[in-house]
């Protein structure tokens, strides 16, 4: 198989390109059908579908055209437990008790810190002996 120049849109030329690629290019949609190739050997541009081994791509394909490449599925989502339950709330029967402790607890906290702070500082004597 002999190896090309491809004529691209705005006057660049890509190659040199095997014959197998751009029957590959043709059949991927990839080179135009109307395309102008040159021999790497020599020659002017011709037309893609006037080389005979380039014109059967046009035809139909000739190669194996790779399968498309997709994406496999995600694997299974393991199985979710149910949530827990919901703890019963206490009744309130049980927390006045509770409340009533925490009352006087605090109570006596604020009474113990106000009587270290406001107790009477010892009386000194100041009598002295003559």
């Amino acid at each position: 198989m002999a190896d090309w120049f491809i004529h691209q849109a705005g006057g660049n030329h890509i190659g040199p390109v095997s014959s197998e690629l751009i029957v590959r290019g043709v059949q991927a949609g990839k080179v135009p059908a109307d395309a102008y190739v040159a021999a790497q050997s020599g020659g002017g541009w011709v037309p893609l579908s006037s080389v005979p081994e380039l014109a059967a791509a046009i035809a139909g394909p000739t190669l194996p055209i790779d399968p498309p490449r997709t994406i496999p599925p995600a694997p299974a989502a393991k199985p979710v437990d149910p949530p827990a339950p919901a703890a019963k709330p206490i009744p309130m029967r049980r927390m006045i008790p509770i409340a009533i402790f925490g009352v006087f607890a605090l109570l006596s906290i604020i009474a113990a810190a106000v009587a270290a702070t406001s107790s009477p500082k010892p009386a000194t004597s100041e009598t002295h002996a003559p």
